[in-house]
């Protein structure tokens, strides 16, 4: 009977001895999930405030760098950018606004005069209608006219080959007039005794035009510069025609 109650009493604690470990894992489970918890909300809140505080740094670092940019550099990058223009119309560096958009037939969309030497001439550019303006074309004209001393020596060698091989126009002006600048150049009225190189010197360079063609016809000569003798009295022309590089194409008798 006493032997009952022992073991019986050995139940009872080991039985209260399982409850309070399984209590106790538990709180002990309960405490490690609130650790976890906690951790991981710790963790959550650091990764939060680094991007937040990373995001914080990059604003104001960009704006830093945009306030540190100098106003100079912005309007020079504004006066960079090429300007939009409507349909029609051209913004070139030496020509300025050109516009195509009213033209109806070939006509002058810029002019100005020029001074080489002693002579005044004028200088026109031509454009077709339907035909926009090429930026490449403009360019190459600006240049041959920022150069004209040149041009214009290029043109009178070619005028001096044409007299060394036919010598008509020369022969027209000497028997057809008699001028104080014909005499100078032929005294006793022989054009064949008339210098080639002095008659081109006495030449005068009247005009050029400028002719922004279309690639059908631009073998025609875009450049085409006007050549008279005696133009107060005559009305004879030689026109001299290159292409936009100053590669010669013709030189033409006009009036």
């Amino acid at each position: 009977m006493a032997k009952a109650k022992k073991k019986k009493n050995k139940r009872a604690k080991k039985a209260e001895k399982t409850v309070a470990a399984k209590r106790t894992a538990k709180k002990a489970g309960r405490k490690s999930a609130k650790r976890s918890v906690k951790k991981a909300a710790k963790k959550t809140v650091r990764k939060t405030a680094k991007k937040t505080a990373k995001k914080a740094v990059t604003k104001t670092a960009k704006k830093s760098a945009k306030k540190a940019v100098p106003k100079a550099t912005k309007k020079a990058a504004k006066k960079a950018a090429p300007k939009k223009t409507p349909a029609g119309k051209v913004d070139h560096a030496f020509f300025g606004e050109l516009d195509i958009s009213a033209l109806d037939n070939d006509d002058v969309i810029w002019e100005r005069e020029f001074s080489l030497g002693d002579a005044t001439f004028e200088v026109h550019l031509w454009a077709t209608p339907g035909e926009p303006p090429k930026m490449r074309m403009l360019d190459a004209f600006a240049a041959l006219l920022e150069d004209l001393p040149s041009l214009d020596a290029h043109a009178r060698q070619l005028l001096r080959q044409k007299f060394q091989q036919d010598r008509s126009y020369i022969e027209f002006h000497v028997e057809e007039l008699d001028t104080a600048v014909i005499r100078a150049l032929a005294p006793h009225g022989d054009a064949s005794a008339v210098d080639v190189d002095a008659f081109v010197s006495a030449m005068e360079l009247t005009e050029i035009g400028l002719w922004l063609l279309s690639d059908a016809e631009v073998a025609s000569g875009p450049v085409v510069m006007d050549y008279m003798i005696d133009k107060e009295n005559s009305d004879q022309i030689l026109a001299v025609k290159l292409m936009e590089t100053s590669q010669p194409v013709s030189i033409d008798w006009e009036s």
